[in-house]
Parts: structure tokens; sequence; C-alpha cells
């Protein structure tokens, strides 16, 4: 009579072998192991009108004021500057890292024309608060039509 032997390390390795097979398979689909971020981030801005300003509320949290530009040309706002890396004294292992840092610009187009010499602008909690009071509209004046003989 014949004796089988048989040998569960051959069924766990065939099971790797098609696994490996189904990876190479997906490998094409899966996402990238590693993402490059840009060399610019954007930080997240709310900006509502009233009746007499138009307010930018920009989230900077982590951000010194002092690396914070202002840029007003016409109606185009750009608020640019830099999140700094915080030095670490000790090993750290990361499980999420999503707190973006380097440099940050955003521009807007504002909704109305500003007045640039009365905009105010101050830094609370985190977030920076631009107010920009709008351009007073001059009263329309109409010119009648004239035909000179």
């Amino acid at each position: 009579m014949a004796e089988f032997y048989y040998s569960r390390s051959a069924e766990v390795y065939d099971v790797q072998q098609e696994m490996k097979k189904l990876l190479e398979y997906m490998g094409g689909a899966k996402p990238p192991i590693a993402h490059f971020a840009p060399s610019m981030w954007e930080p997240a801005v709310d900006v509502y009108e009233t009746e007499d300003e138009i307010v930018a509320l920009v989230e900077l949290a982590g951000v010194n004021p002092s690396e914070v530009r202002i840029i007003l040309d016409g109606r185009m706002l750009t608020i640019r500057g830099v999140r700094e890396e915080r030095a670490h004294h000790s090993r750290r292992i990361y499980h999420y890292m999503e707190i973006r840092k380097g440099l940050f610009e955003r521009n807007l187009l504002l909704p109305a024309p500003v007045d640039e010499s009365r905009s105010v602008s101050s830094m609370e909690d985190g977030c920076l608060k631009i107010i920009l009071p709008k351009v007073k509209h001059e009263q329309v004046v109409h010119i009648e039509w004239r035909t000179s003989i």
C-alpha cells in the first residue's frame, strides 16, 4: 500500500504565489507609495460681504504673523507667507501627518472694489481677519446730448 505525505507548507507556498500574482496584477491600480506635496499650499478662507465692507477670514494656525504678507492689487487680494516646521528634540513616529508646512499663497478675486487706504487686518486664535471697506460709489450724473447746427 502506498503512503502519501501531505505537506501544509506546499499549500501555503501556493497561496503565497497566487497572492503575489494578484498583487502584481493590481499593482497599476493601487495608490502611489509616496505623495509629493506641491511647493505651496493654500489656506482655507471664508470671504463674506456686508453693506459696507468685504471681510476675508484666513485659517493660519501656527503661522507667525510677521511671516504673512497681504497684497491688494485692484480687486485681487493675495495672502502669502510661510508656516515653519517646529524643531523637535526627540525621535517621533507619525501616524497622521496632515498639517501642511512651508510656503503658502492664496489669491482671491474680491466681489467689489475696495478702499485699500482704510483696510485693516488682525490675527486672533490662528485666524487672519482682513476688513476691506468698499469704495463708495459716486452719484451717477446724466449728461444730455446736444446737437449743434
